[in-house]
C-alpha cells in the first residue's frame, strides 16, 4: 500500500507539471499566476506590481496571498505557488529554491501626534524600545538587533531565535492604526508611510538608531520553468521597488 501510495503520488506530480508545462504554451494572455507574499512586501510592490501586470494582461488570472515567510517556502517548494516573496533566513534556507535578490529599503518609525517620544530631539534606540512595537513577527538579523539595541549581527548566524513584537499583526494596514491611537511605534517605510504623514496621522520619529531595512527576496523553484506570467510579474515587481528607493 505505501509503495503504491509513493507512485501515485510521483504519477499525479508529473501530470500536474506536464499540463502546467501545455498550458505556458497559452502565453500569457490565458495563463494563471500564484504569489504568496509576506506582509511587508504585499504592502511595499506587491499590489502595485500586480496592479500593472493586470492592466496589461487583463484576462491573466492572478491569486495572491498574505502569508508567513516559512508557509511561503514551502508552498514554494510544493509547487502550490510560482513565485514567493519573503525574507528567508540561513537556517531557513533549502538549496532546492532560487532566490532572487530585492535592493533593501529602509525602515522608519513613526508614531501618533503628541508621542512622548516628540518630545525628545533624537531618541535613541533603547528610548523607542520603552514603547510596544507593532509590527510582524520578526526574523534572522531584524530578531536579533530588536534584542540588541538595534545593531545587527557582526555575523552570519543561523541560530538567531525569532522576536515576537509587543503587538504582532499580519496586517500593517491594522498596524498603523494601532500606532494611530496609542503610545505603540510602526516601523515602515517611506512610501508606506507617506499618506498618514501628510494626513497628521502619524508622525515620522527623528531618531539616532542605526538604520533598519527590509530583507525580503523573491523564491522560485529551481527547475521549474517559469511561466511568462511570473516573468513579467518579476520584471514589474522589481521596477516598483526601485521607484521607492
Amino acid at each position: 500500500g505505501r509503495v503504491f501510495i509513493e507512485r501515485a503520488e510521483q504519477v499525479l506530480r508529473s501530470e500536474t507539471a506536464l499540463r502546467r508545462e501545455i498550458e505556458l504554451l497559452a502565453g500569457i494572455e490565458e495563463g494563471q499566476l500564484s504569489i504568496g507574499a509576506a506582509p511587508y512586501p504585499t504592502q511595499i510592490s506587491v499590489g502595485p506590481a500586480i496592479g500593472r501586470l493586470v492592466a496589461r494582461h487583463p484576462r491573466l488570472r492572478v491569486l495572491c496571498f498574505t502569508r508567513d515567510a516559512r508557509v511561503i517556502q514551502q508552498d514554494v517548494l510544493l509547487e502550490n505557488l510560482d513565485l514567493g516573496v519573503a525574507t528567508i533566513t540561513d537556517a531557513e534556507y533549502d538549496p532546492r529554491l532560487e532566490l532572487i535578490p530585492v535592493p533593501p529599503q529602509r525602515l522608519y518609525f513613526a508614531c501618533r501626534p503628541g508621542h512622548p517620544l516628540l518630545k525628545l530631539a533624537q531618541p535613541d534606540f533603547a528610548q523607542v524600545a520603552r514603547y510596544p512595537l507593532v509590527t510582524t513577527l520578526l526574523m534572522g538579523p531584524y530578531a536579533y538587533a530588536m534584542g540588541h539595541g538595534g545593531r545587527f549581527p557582526t555575523t552570519r548566524s543561523s541560530n538567531i531565535p525569532d522576536a515576537h513584537p509587543a503587538i504582532q499583526v499580519d496586517s500593517l494596514a491594522m498596524g498603523r492604526q494601532i500606532a494611530q491611537s496609542s503610545d505603540a511605534v510602526f516601523p515602515g517605510t517611506a512610501a508606506m508611510l507617506a499618506d498618514d504623514l501628510d494626513s497628521g496621522r502619524l508622525v515620522r520619529l527623528e531618531t539616532d538608531a542605526p538604520a533598519l531595512r527590509t530583507g525580503y527576496c523573491i523564491l522560485r523553484l529551481k527547475g521549474r520553468t517559469m511561466s511568462p506570467a511570473a516573468r513579467a510579474f518579476v520584471e514589474i515587481f522589481l521596477a516598483v521597488e526601485k521607484e521607492q528607493q
